[in-house]
């Protein structure tokens, strides 16, 4: 996990990386559809609560994934000085 604060553009982003399976293009896509999962107990409403909380804050969620980096969760808040 790293945290980076950038002051100015006043956000701060928390960064967590998984080296596992990459997350295909089309999977990626729909990460955070409400019941969208690919596992067979899932309940696909996990990453869209997660999705939620960040946005109410005024935030943003991305996520990447390539076989040379893994897969990347970027969480970017605002914040105030």
């Amino acid at each position: 996990c790293i945290l980076n604060i950038n002051s100015e553009a006043q956000t701060i982003t928390i960064q967590i990386n998984n080296q596992g399976e990459v997350i295909p293009e089309h999977i990626l896509k729909r990460i955070g559809e409400p019941f969208f999962t690919t596992k067979s107990r899932g309940t696909g409403l996990g990453m869209g609560i997660v999705n939620r909380m960040v946005a109410a804050h005024s935030g943003q969620l991305l996520i990447t994934s390539s076989k040379e980096q893994g897969t990347d969760v970027f969480i970017i808040l605002p914040y105030i000085s």
